[in-house]
């Protein structure tokens, strides 16, 4: 689990769970996760074992979920059976309209553990509070800490690779003039740096910006301010106090202070942090997510899906 829910769903009728999807949906978006559901509706234990054999190389899914009868055969249990023997221990539901006790004995046939059990009546509130119960997990505070560093890289790097494209040479008049300024902002910025830091440091040279820039080699903060002034509504997404400049800042905190937990409240909190000085619990952790997912929809236009 990162910044997506991800859900692998065995029903043959795949359509009659899209009510459900949508309301786990904007459970999840409020906890600061996205959610992405892939249904199997026509499957057999051939194509389950192809399944185990890619997800031993990678393994994306936080939830399988297994309808009773799939195409009028009692094959679910079979299908955990198979990705229990192949070492899958993602976490599993078994549902159907039938008693429960019909399901455990089909798993229990299989000799199938660790799998929950519902009744298709009333399964939305059980799988609800099932799915809540893996995300807080995730709020760990360690772990929050270095999701967000994660998340924030992934802008960053984003980020810099679009401003690499837009000073590559071109044969296109107009967009070689929006390189030109680019570079020529780039260039202030890093000369205005460069004078903080030794006020002998002579102004950088235009060819010496553009590789900086094609490496990846300039400060993010050159960069942000950079799509502050060339970016449609740049004041909005990258100037100061947008939600990436807000985000960026608190990244900076969590990368560079030292940090311990509360034994009195068990919050994180950061040696000098001005951005939140009363420390992070599992709810402001909560709140970031959210931010960083609305950072990502904001910033799509220029760095498309993360």
């Amino acid at each position: 689990m990162n910044n997506v829910y991800s859900i692998l769903w065995f029903d043959d009728n795949a359509r009659s769970q899209k009510a459900f999807e949508n309301r786990l949906r904007r459970q999840l978006k409020a906890e600061g996760f996205g959610l992405d559901v892939e249904y199997r509706q026509k499957i057999d234990e051939k194509g389950v074992g192809a399944i185990c054999d890619q997800m031993r190389i990678y393994n994306k899914f936080d939830l399988i979920m297994f309808d009773h009868k799939l195409e009028g055969s009692a094959k679910g249990a079979k299908f955990a059976a198979i990705f229990r023997q192949n070492k899958i221990y993602t976490d599993m539901v078994y549902y159907s309209s039938s008693d429960v006790e019909t399901l455990w004995t089909a798993l229990r046939r299989e000799r199938v553990d660790g799998v929950y059990v519902l009744n298709r009546d009333g399964m939305d509130d059980d799988l609800i509070r099932i799915v809540k119960e893996q995300v807080a997990r995730v709020f760990d505070v360690n772990n929050m800490r270095g999701y967000a560093l994660q998340y924030m890289s992934a802008v960053e790097g984003k980020l810099r690779s679009a401003l690499a494209e837009k000073v590559k040479n071109s044969e296109d008049a107009e967009e070689q003039e929006k390189a030109d300024k680019i570079l020529e902002i780039i260039r202030k910025i890093e000369s205005d740096f460069a004078r903080k830091k030794n006020d002998d440091a002579n102004d950088l040279s235009i060819a010496h910006c553009k590789k900086a820039i094609l490496k990846g080699d300039v400060i993010f903060d050159a960069v942000r301010r950079t799509f502050e002034k060339v970016y449609p509504q740049g004041a909005a997404l990258f100037g100061n106090g947008s939600n990436l400049h807000v985000l960026q800042r608190i990244r900076n905190v969590f990368a560079h202070r030292q940090h311990h937990i509360s034994e009195d409240d068990h919050k994180l909190y950061f040696d000098r942090d001005t951005i939140c000085p009363q420390g992070y619990s599992a709810e402001d952790f909560k709140d970031l997510r959210v931010k960083l997912m609305a950072l990502s929809e904001e910033l799509k236009p220029v760095i498309g899906n993360l």
